[in-house]
């Protein structure tokens, strides 16, 4: 499983990349991977209603690779669901992730 976060807008609109791979975890940290994505339960997320953005709000697109299939989930600050904050925050916890600037 690999979990690609892009980040963009905000001040200065800088695009970032943040990525996990289970394969560059332990077999342990891997399980903790997938249990972190069961509990956001991303299969599941209803598709947040249509509202005006705000200027300079942070935007985000979670992408989840896992085997053959390919999530794509999109959200603005105000729209982003806790559980999904909360596994953004654990995948940025990770010293396993990269993270890049999004090639314009």
């Amino acid at each position: 499983m690999k979990l690609v976060i892009v980040r963009g807008g905000g001040i200065g609109g800088p695009v970032t990349l943040t990525e996990l791979d289970s394969d560059q975890l332990s077999s342990a940290d891997s399980q903790a991977l997938a249990e972190q994505v069961d509990r956001a339960d991303l299969g599941n997320v209803p598709e947040p209603a249509t509202r005006r953005r705000q200027p300079d709000e942070l935007l985000y697109e979670i992408v989840v690779h896992n085997g053959g299939e390919r999530l794509i989930l999109r959200f603005s600050e105000a729209t982003l669901p806790d559980e999904i904050r909360l596994l953004i925050q654990w995948i940025d916890g990770r010293p396993e992730r990269s993270q890049s600037l999004a090639p314009r």
